[in-house]
């Protein structure tokens, strides 16, 4: 399935804070969606299979995806998941948008499936850098850190190593050190999200536009750095575990701001 779908005029001015502009390569002419149109085009924030929320840059909607794409031989090549570029039709109208296509990817991130085959299930699209997120308020994992960094690789983002908790150690210049000799290629960022201490040097790493995605096990501070970097408290807070349970149960809870993050990604 090809996609022709172009933005332009304000559509495409209220899509570049979630990163619209680095589509540029995969996005073909074709119909000019306005905001007189009923198709739009927007990013995924939430997946839950067959119900997406889908940002389309002034609002965000919600939106079914059609049972055919889950039956095969229907032609979709790719089924949507969170930062996923699609294609909406209904917008507006009576009822439930519907998602008619999804824009090829720049990259994604996936993990082996359960079972014996040796599939892959994709879980995040076009993500520009992966975050793995790790508290220094206990050792260094290295079988952890080598698993994150693998999958980091392979999605096509550019690792970079987060340690959190800063304020917890004496020295953490020392832990600094050891996580840097995983690899000389990525970067290392010691911070203090409650603090803010390490945070803006960690925000400038992030281009205009791009995507990071965060990896990191359960209480490594991954919701309160994004507090940090949005300024406020819109993550959920610690001693809520029956509203973090209920939104993590799906395997990946999100939260995309323009900048732009994807939050617990789980290997």
């Amino acid at each position: 399935m090809s996609v022709s779908i172009g933005v332009e005029g304000s559509a495409s001015k209220l899509l570049r804070p979630w990163g619209w502009e680095l589509m540029e390569g995969l996005k073909h002419q074709g119909t000019t969606l306005g905001q007189e149109s009923k198709n739009c085009v927007g990013r995924v924030m939430v997946n839950r299979q067959r119900l997406c929320r889908v940002q389309l840059g002034a609002e965000v909607v919600d939106a079914r995806v059609p049972g055919r794409a889950f039956r095969a031989g229907s032609g979709w090549e790719r089924l949507p998941v969170v930062g996923d570029w699609v294609c909406l039709k209904g917008v507006g109208e009576h009822g439930m948008a519907t998602i008619t296509e999804v824009f090829p990817r720049r990259s994604c991130f996936s993990r082996q499936m359960a079972g014996k085959e040796s599939k892959q299930q994709v879980l995040a699209a076009n993500i520009d850098a992966v975050w793995l997120i790790h508290g220094l308020d206990i050792p260094l994992n290295k079988k952890r850190m080598e698993r994150f960094l693998s999958a980091g690789f392979q999605s096509g983002g550019r690792p970079v190593i987060v340690l959190t908790k800063a304020d917890v150690v004496d020295d953490p210049l020392a832990q600094l050190e050891e996580a840097r000799a995983f690899s000389e290629e990525v970067e290392v960022f010691v911070v203090c999200a409650l603090s803010g201490s390490g945070v803006e040097a960690l925000r400038q790493s992030l281009n205009a536009r791009e995507t990071a995605a965060l990896l990191g096990p359960s209480g490594a501070g991954k919701s309160t750095l994004i507090n940090q970097l949005l300024q406020d408290k819109r993550m959920v807070k610690k001693g809520k575990a029956s509203t973090r349970n209920k939104l993590t149960r799906q395997g990946l809870t999100v939260s995309m701001v323009p900048g732009t993050t994807l939050d617990f990604l789980k290997i």
